[in-house]
């Protein structure tokens, strides 16, 4: 866990508001949206493609986004909205909507085994 928690601190950070200036998005549940289930990797691959002549800056944007959402950052924190925010409830709807090969072969398979097991 020391390794993990050593990595996640070697990360760049910028407060949410650089990050959203940073990226022209109008508010910080346009950037979960927009990085939702990215690695760092797929991070730096977006924003190469959306500011491509600048390589380290978007390393140091990529590393901060990742740090953001790894403490958390990715809820919302706008009092007038619900314990349930916009930003959570998107994130929640988009990865179970998700279908890939592999849940589709997984589903088949539990099928196979009879589906869902019954409630008790």
């Amino acid at each position: 866990m020391s390794k993990l928690n050593d990595w996640v601190n070697g990360l760049k950070k910028l407060s949410r508001d650089e990050i959203i200036d940073r990226l022209g998005a109008d508010n910080w549940a346009d950037v979960v949206i927009s990085f939702d289930g990215m690695s760092l990797g797929d991070i730096r691959s977006e924003l190469t493609n959306m500011f491509p002549h600048e390589p380290e800056a978007n390393d140091e944007l990529a590393q901060a986004v990742v740090y953001e959402f790894l403490n958390g950052a990715w809820v919302l924190s706008d009092p007038s909205k619900t314990d349930a925010s916009i930003a959570a409830v998107t994130l929640g709807s988009k990865g179970g909507s998700v279908t890939s090969e592999a849940k589709a072969a997984a589903a088949r398979e539990n099928g196979r085994k009879g589906g869902r097991p019954k409630k008790k």
